[in-house]
């Protein structure tokens, strides 16, 4: 398996964090840490499969909201995995 890890920090919101994900035979698995900027308490640890799916299928929405025609009324979607729900949500939204 690989550990990747993502870190910044808020210094205007106080706060510090980290996303991580482990990639092995089973798949992807994503973590969110969230910190106090101030005395490094644990602020959230959130299971983010779902949260990335969520962003990405949040642009696909964007960008259809300002880019589609607005007659437009077929969506597909071609090789998009487990991304794919997201992105129907988010266009349909």
């Amino acid at each position: 398996a690989v550990l990747a890890t993502m870190s910044a920090a808020l210094p205007a919101k106080g706060l510090m964090g980290f996303k991580a994900y482990t990639h092995g035979k089973s798949g992807a698995r994503f973590w969110v840490c969230l910190f106090d900027a101030a005395d490094g308490r644990p602020r959230a640890v959130i299971e983010a499969d779902w949260l990335g799916r969520m962003r990405t299928g949040a642009t696909s929405g964007l960008a259809t909201k300002y880019l589609a025609a607005a007659q437009a009324s077929v969506l597909t979607i071609i090789g998009a995995g487990g991304q794919s729900l997201a992105q129907v949500l988010a266009v349909a939204a």
